[in-house]
């Protein structure tokens, strides 16, 4: 298995030269992308989901840190390497906020990119070792219920799930949380996400009847949990956004 990488950097030369004189394959790692700015690397970030990032800080428009801060709910496994020019601690200060795991100087060899990277494929491995040893075991009940949530996303009331199953809500609530992390409205909101971006990638659909098929009336609602969500409006998603 390789591990994805992407690059940004506003200094092209620098950006291509990492992409193409790293021998990434050596390391088991590939290159999904290189951006030359901090918008573009935010939106090659959703499409590509990458498992390390390796970006410069200072660039014009967003920078590394915004650039990453808008999406890391988004890449929450990622590991991000930093680079800059500049040794301020406030910049280390807000990077290790974003939880980098490290913070590279720039000049540096590209044995030392090397070496970083490869430590951070060790951890992506044990981290994906110890997943797959703890498989996620729902019960019948749980199983169940998600599944009716992703068949009516539309309808997200807890009280109406509840009777569907013969259970009082609130036992349902505390049920799904315990077994799952996660509350019921987080369930329905990734089941209305899944829905929208399949609906999304169907022109015949118009962005507002997507909204509405998804259980939003107010298309500023359906807006603000898609964004939130996904890191791009419904139009920049159907324009070519993230592909899940």
């Amino acid at each position: 298995m390789l591990y994805l990488v992407a690059i940004i950097d506003d200094n092209k030369a620098t950006a291509d030269m990492l992409a193409a004189a790293i021998p990434w394959e050596s390391i088991g790692c590939r290159v999904c992308g290189v951006a030359y700015d901090g918008g573009s690397g935010r939106q090659l970030l959703i499409r590509q989901r990458p498992d390390i990032v390796i970006s410069d800080i200072r660039m014009p428009g967003m920078n590394g840190l915004e650039m990453l801060e808008a999406v890391r709910s988004l890449l929450p496994d990622s590991r991000i390497i930093f680079m800059s020019a500049y040794d301020d601690f406030a910049y280390v200060q807000k990077a290790l906020h974003l939880r980098a795991h490290e913070y590279l100087l720039k000049p540096f060899e590209n044995s030392q990119l090397l070496s970083s990277v490869r430590l951070l494929t060790e951890e992506l491995s044990r981290d994906r070792d110890r997943t797959a040893e703890q498989p996620h075991v729902y019960s019948a009940l749980i199983k169940n219920l998600l599944a009716y949530i992703n068949e009516h996303p539309e309808r997200h009331s807890l009280e109406e799930a509840a009777a569907h199953f013969g259970f009082s809500a609130s036992y349902i609530s505390m049920l799904i949380k315990k077994e799952t992390g996660l509350n019921y409205m987080d369930w329905v909101t990734k089941a209305r996400v899944r829905l929208a971006k399949k609906l999304l990638r169907d022109p015949d659909y118009r962005i507002e009847e997507v909204a509405e098929a998804v259980g939003y009336r107010n298309y500023t609602s359906f807006y603000a949990m898609f964004v939130h969500n996904t890191g791009l409006s419904p139009r920049e998603y159907r324009n070519g956004g993230d592909e899940k």
